[in-house]
Protein backbone atom coordinates (compact mmCIF):
# COMPACT_ATOMS: atom_id res chain seq x y z
CA UNK A 1 0.00 0.00 0.00
CA UNK A 2 1.24 3.14 -0.70
CA UNK A 3 1.76 5.85 2.07
CA UNK A 4 1.73 9.49 1.44
CA UNK A 5 2.09 11.56 4.84
CA UNK A 6 3.22 14.78 2.43
CA UNK A 7 1.71 18.01 5.00
CA UNK A 8 1.17 21.15 3.61
CA UNK A 9 1.06 24.27 5.60
CA UNK A 10 -0.67 27.00 3.99
CA UNK A 11 -0.13 30.82 4.78
CA UNK A 12 -1.68 33.98 3.35
CA UNK A 13 1.31 36.69 4.47
CA UNK A 14 3.28 37.38 2.16
CA UNK A 15 6.88 38.90 2.94
CA UNK A 16 10.23 39.31 1.48
CA UNK A 17 9.47 39.88 -2.11
CA UNK A 18 11.08 43.14 -2.95
CA UNK A 19 14.46 42.41 -4.12
CA UNK A 20 14.58 39.02 -5.38
CA UNK A 21 18.25 37.91 -6.97
CA UNK A 22 16.81 36.06 -10.54
CA UNK A 23 13.55 37.95 -11.69
CA UNK A 24 13.31 37.66 -15.54
CA UNK A 25 11.68 40.75 -18.12
CA UNK A 26 11.90 41.84 -21.66
CA UNK A 27 13.95 39.74 -23.38
CA UNK A 28 16.07 37.20 -22.30
CA UNK A 29 19.78 36.71 -24.32
CA UNK A 30 22.36 33.98 -23.86
CA UNK A 31 24.45 32.10 -25.50
CA UNK A 32 24.10 28.28 -26.07
CA UNK A 33 27.72 26.76 -26.09
CA UNK A 34 27.08 23.62 -28.13
CA UNK A 35 25.15 25.02 -31.04
CA UNK A 36 25.68 23.85 -34.26
CA UNK A 37 27.74 27.14 -36.21
CA UNK A 38 27.65 28.27 -39.08
CA UNK A 39 23.75 28.43 -39.62
CA UNK A 40 21.16 30.18 -37.93
CA UNK A 41 17.78 29.28 -36.18
CA UNK A 42 14.97 30.25 -34.15
CA UNK A 43 14.17 29.38 -30.51
CA UNK A 44 10.79 28.75 -29.06
CA UNK A 45 9.04 29.35 -26.15
CA UNK A 46 7.22 26.43 -25.19
CA UNK A 47 4.20 25.42 -22.54
CA UNK A 48 2.51 22.08 -22.65
CA UNK A 49 3.16 21.82 -26.26
CA UNK A 50 2.36 24.89 -27.40
CA UNK A 51 4.58 27.96 -28.58
CA UNK A 52 3.96 31.32 -27.36
CA UNK A 53 6.61 33.27 -28.47
CA UNK A 54 9.58 32.90 -30.75
CA UNK A 55 13.20 34.60 -31.87
CA UNK A 56 15.97 34.06 -33.39
CA UNK A 57 19.54 32.47 -33.00
CA UNK A 58 22.27 33.37 -34.89
CA UNK A 59 25.05 31.57 -36.69
CA UNK A 60 27.33 31.82 -33.14
CA UNK A 61 24.55 30.29 -30.79
CA UNK A 62 23.51 33.66 -29.58
CA UNK A 63 19.63 33.66 -28.82
CA UNK A 64 16.97 36.61 -28.22
CA UNK A 65 13.06 35.81 -27.41
CA UNK A 66 10.96 38.30 -26.09
CA UNK A 67 9.18 36.77 -22.98
CA UNK A 68 5.25 37.88 -23.47
CA UNK A 69 4.15 39.74 -20.27
CA UNK A 70 2.19 37.66 -17.24
CA UNK A 71 -0.91 39.65 -18.61
CA UNK A 72 -0.42 38.83 -21.74
CA UNK A 73 -0.52 34.85 -20.72
CA UNK A 74 -3.33 35.43 -18.60
CA UNK A 75 -5.56 32.59 -20.33
CA UNK A 76 -2.77 29.93 -19.85
CA UNK A 77 -4.00 27.66 -17.38
CA UNK A 78 -0.76 27.38 -14.27
CA UNK A 79 -0.40 24.41 -12.24
CA UNK A 80 -0.39 24.74 -8.16
CA UNK A 81 3.22 25.05 -7.69
CA UNK A 82 3.13 21.77 -5.26
CA UNK A 83 3.01 20.04 -8.00
CA UNK A 84 5.96 20.57 -10.29
CA UNK A 85 8.02 18.79 -7.70
CA UNK A 86 4.98 16.11 -6.21
CA UNK A 87 1.36 14.83 -6.52
CA UNK A 88 -0.99 12.86 -5.10
CA UNK A 89 0.36 9.48 -7.78
CA UNK A 90 3.48 9.54 -5.74
CA UNK A 91 4.48 7.76 -2.45
CA UNK A 92 6.01 11.03 -0.73
CA UNK A 93 6.83 12.18 2.36
CA UNK A 94 7.60 15.22 4.43
CA UNK A 95 6.55 19.14 5.32
CA UNK A 96 5.96 21.88 2.96
CA UNK A 97 4.92 25.76 3.64
CA UNK A 98 3.30 27.37 0.71
CA UNK A 99 3.11 31.07 0.71
CA UNK A 100 -0.02 31.75 -0.40
CA UNK A 101 -2.11 29.00 -0.44
CA UNK A 102 -3.98 29.14 -3.75
CA UNK A 103 0.02 30.62 -5.34
CA UNK A 104 0.11 28.84 -9.20
CA UNK A 105 3.28 28.93 -11.93
CA UNK A 106 4.88 26.49 -14.52
CA UNK A 107 7.90 25.79 -15.55
CA UNK A 108 8.50 26.70 -19.21
CA UNK A 109 10.67 25.08 -22.46
CA UNK A 110 12.54 26.68 -24.66
CA UNK A 111 12.96 24.68 -27.95
CA UNK A 112 15.56 25.54 -30.47
CA UNK A 113 15.46 24.58 -34.38
CA UNK A 114 17.50 24.69 -37.35
CA UNK A 115 15.47 25.05 -40.16
CA UNK A 116 12.47 22.21 -39.68
CA UNK A 117 14.60 20.26 -37.40
CA UNK A 118 14.52 20.99 -33.89
CA UNK A 119 17.64 20.37 -32.38
CA UNK A 120 16.76 19.77 -28.23
CA UNK A 121 15.42 22.83 -25.76
CA UNK A 122 18.32 24.64 -24.02
CA UNK A 123 18.32 25.41 -20.28
CA UNK A 124 21.31 26.51 -18.38
CA UNK A 125 23.62 23.81 -17.02
CA UNK A 126 26.92 23.77 -15.08
CA UNK A 127 27.81 20.64 -16.05
CA UNK A 128 27.32 19.12 -19.54
CA UNK A 129 27.25 15.37 -18.51
CA UNK A 130 23.87 14.13 -17.86
CA UNK A 131 22.27 13.14 -15.69
CA UNK A 132 24.47 16.36 -14.22
CA UNK A 133 26.82 15.04 -11.32
CA UNK A 134 27.04 16.06 -7.71
CA UNK A 135 27.87 19.82 -6.81
CA UNK A 136 26.38 20.91 -10.46
CA UNK A 137 23.68 23.30 -10.77
CA UNK A 138 20.68 23.80 -13.10
CA UNK A 139 18.38 26.96 -13.62
CA UNK A 140 14.61 26.37 -14.33
CA UNK A 141 12.67 29.00 -16.13
CA UNK A 142 9.36 29.61 -14.18
CA UNK A 143 6.23 31.68 -14.32
CA UNK A 144 4.81 32.75 -11.03
CA UNK A 145 0.59 34.25 -10.66
CA UNK A 146 1.89 35.93 -7.36
CA UNK A 147 4.91 36.16 -5.19
CA UNK A 148 5.20 32.75 -3.96
CA UNK A 149 7.13 31.11 -1.41
CA UNK A 150 7.46 27.20 -0.82
CA UNK A 151 9.38 26.15 1.99
CA UNK A 152 10.22 22.02 3.16
CA UNK A 153 11.98 18.55 2.38
CA UNK A 154 9.89 16.01 0.57
CA UNK A 155 11.34 12.85 0.37
CA UNK A 156 9.69 10.81 -3.12
CA UNK A 157 10.49 7.65 -4.34
CA UNK A 158 14.46 7.79 -5.11
CA UNK A 159 14.84 11.52 -4.58
CA UNK A 160 14.30 13.85 -1.36
CA UNK A 161 14.47 17.51 -2.25
CA UNK A 162 14.70 20.58 -0.43
CA UNK A 163 12.90 23.30 -0.98
CA UNK A 164 13.78 26.99 0.02
CA UNK A 165 12.66 29.81 -1.94
CA UNK A 166 10.72 33.18 -2.84
CA UNK A 167 9.63 34.80 -6.39
CA UNK A 168 8.26 37.60 -7.23
CA UNK A 169 5.32 37.47 -9.61
CA UNK A 170 6.17 37.12 -13.62
CA UNK A 171 8.95 35.05 -14.50
CA UNK A 172 11.99 33.68 -12.73
CA UNK A 173 14.87 31.38 -12.88
CA UNK A 174 14.43 28.71 -10.21
CA UNK A 175 17.90 27.57 -9.20
CA UNK A 176 17.80 23.72 -8.60
CA UNK A 177 21.46 22.57 -6.78
CA UNK A 178 22.89 18.42 -7.53
CA UNK A 179 23.65 17.35 -3.98
CA UNK A 180 24.43 13.53 -4.75
CA UNK A 181 23.39 10.11 -3.31
CA UNK A 182 22.63 10.52 0.34
CA UNK A 183 23.78 7.75 2.31
CA UNK A 184 20.44 5.92 1.67
CA UNK A 185 21.51 6.38 -1.78
CA UNK A 186 18.73 8.83 -2.55
CA UNK A 187 19.61 11.89 -5.21
CA UNK A 188 19.52 14.81 -3.11
CA UNK A 189 18.76 18.29 -4.35
CA UNK A 190 17.93 21.82 -3.53
CA UNK A 191 15.40 24.17 -4.75
CA UNK A 192 16.49 27.93 -4.04
CA UNK A 193 16.05 31.64 -5.51
CA UNK A 194 19.91 32.64 -4.61
CA UNK A 195 21.56 34.54 -7.61
CA UNK A 196 22.67 32.09 -10.40
CA UNK A 197 26.04 30.51 -10.46
CA UNK A 198 28.71 31.97 -12.60
CA UNK A 199 29.63 28.13 -14.22
CA UNK A 200 25.74 28.07 -15.45
CA UNK A 201 26.01 28.17 -19.29
CA UNK A 202 23.34 27.74 -22.06
CA UNK A 203 22.75 23.91 -23.16
CA UNK A 204 21.25 21.91 -25.86
CA UNK A 205 19.09 19.72 -23.44
CA UNK A 206 17.91 16.52 -25.88
CA UNK A 207 18.52 13.35 -23.75
CA UNK A 208 16.92 11.82 -20.51
CA UNK A 209 17.39 8.76 -17.93
CA UNK A 210 20.93 8.69 -19.56
CA UNK A 211 19.92 5.89 -22.45
CA UNK A 212 19.96 8.16 -25.00
CA UNK A 213 16.66 9.20 -25.71
CA UNK A 214 13.96 11.88 -25.66
CA UNK A 215 10.54 12.26 -25.11
CA UNK A 216 7.60 14.00 -24.82
CA UNK A 217 3.54 14.17 -23.39
CA UNK A 218 0.71 15.00 -25.37
CA UNK A 219 -0.87 16.56 -22.57
CA UNK A 220 0.16 17.80 -18.84
CA UNK A 221 -1.04 14.99 -17.31
CA UNK A 222 -1.14 11.48 -19.67
CA UNK A 223 -1.34 8.11 -18.52
CA UNK A 224 2.03 7.75 -20.95
CA UNK A 225 4.62 9.30 -22.56
CA UNK A 226 6.20 9.44 -26.91
CA UNK A 227 9.35 8.94 -27.75
CA UNK A 228 10.36 11.90 -30.16
CA UNK A 229 14.17 10.98 -30.91
CA UNK A 230 16.64 8.01 -30.62
CA UNK A 231 20.62 8.70 -30.26
CA UNK A 232 22.66 6.75 -32.75
CA UNK A 233 24.95 4.04 -31.14
CA UNK A 234 23.42 4.77 -27.56
CA UNK A 235 21.68 2.10 -25.34
CA UNK A 236 18.15 2.90 -26.00
CA UNK A 237 18.55 2.56 -29.66
CA UNK A 238 20.71 -0.69 -29.39
CA UNK A 239 17.69 -1.97 -27.20
CA UNK A 240 15.26 -1.50 -29.41
CA UNK A 241 13.54 1.24 -28.63
CA UNK A 242 12.07 3.36 -31.58
CA UNK A 243 10.88 7.14 -32.20
CA UNK A 244 6.84 6.92 -31.81
CA UNK A 245 7.20 4.47 -29.27
CA UNK A 246 4.65 4.77 -26.19
CA UNK A 247 6.33 4.38 -22.55
CA UNK A 248 3.13 3.90 -20.59
CA UNK A 249 5.43 2.26 -17.33
CA UNK A 250 8.77 2.07 -16.27
CA UNK A 251 10.15 -0.71 -13.98
CA UNK A 252 6.32 -1.79 -14.12
CA UNK A 253 5.01 1.37 -12.42
CA UNK A 254 2.47 3.13 -14.43
CA UNK A 255 3.09 6.91 -15.74
CA UNK A 256 -0.66 7.67 -14.88
CA UNK A 257 -1.00 11.26 -13.58
CA UNK A 258 2.73 12.16 -13.58
CA UNK A 259 3.93 15.55 -15.40
CA UNK A 260 6.76 15.20 -17.67
CA UNK A 261 9.41 16.36 -15.10
CA UNK A 262 8.35 13.59 -12.88
CA UNK A 263 8.25 11.31 -15.59
CA UNK A 264 12.24 12.23 -16.56
CA UNK A 265 13.37 11.97 -12.61
CA UNK A 266 11.83 8.04 -12.97
CA UNK A 267 14.01 7.51 -15.88
CA UNK A 268 17.59 8.92 -14.87
CA UNK A 269 19.49 7.53 -12.68
CA UNK A 270 23.24 6.14 -11.88
CA UNK A 271 25.08 4.78 -15.04
CA UNK A 272 25.34 1.67 -14.93
CA UNK A 273 21.91 0.83 -13.44
CA UNK A 274 19.13 -0.82 -15.60
CA UNK A 275 15.44 -0.13 -16.20
CA UNK A 276 12.31 -1.27 -18.22
CA UNK A 277 10.39 0.22 -20.12
CA UNK A 278 6.84 -1.19 -20.93
CA UNK A 279 6.12 0.17 -24.40
CA UNK A 280 3.45 -0.12 -27.19
CA UNK A 281 4.32 0.41 -30.45
CA UNK A 282 0.71 1.33 -32.30
CA UNK A 283 -2.74 1.76 -31.67
CA UNK A 284 -3.79 -1.64 -29.66
CA UNK A 285 -0.67 -3.36 -30.09
CA UNK A 286 0.32 -5.80 -27.00
CA UNK A 287 3.16 -4.68 -24.83
CA UNK A 288 6.80 -5.07 -25.23
CA UNK A 289 9.28 -4.63 -22.09
CA UNK A 290 12.93 -3.56 -23.54
CA UNK A 291 15.69 -2.84 -20.86
CA UNK A 292 18.13 -0.29 -21.08
CA UNK A 293 21.30 0.44 -19.22
CA UNK A 294 21.77 4.18 -18.20
CA UNK A 295 25.50 6.04 -19.38
CA UNK A 296 26.86 9.12 -19.13
CA UNK A 297 25.94 10.81 -21.75
CA UNK A 298 28.47 13.63 -23.02
CA UNK A 299 27.53 16.68 -24.99
CA UNK A 300 29.31 17.23 -28.45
Amino acid sequence: MIRRFVQLTLSTLILGFAAQAVPVSGTLTGAIVDWPKGKAGEVRLVHNGFPLAKGRVDEQGVFHITLPTSKELQSIYLVPVTTLFFNSEQDCQGKVTVTPEDATGDQFQLDVYQGDKRLGNISMFSAPQIPSPAGSYAAMLVLQRSPTSMKGRITCEHIVQDLDWKLAAGWNFLLLERKGLNQNGLDERRFTNQPLPKSLVWRIYRTYAGAGFEFDMIRRRSDSVFVTDVMPGKPAEKAGLKVGDEIVEVDGRSLKGLNNRTVRERLQGTPGSQFTVSVRRGVGAALMRITMTRVALQED
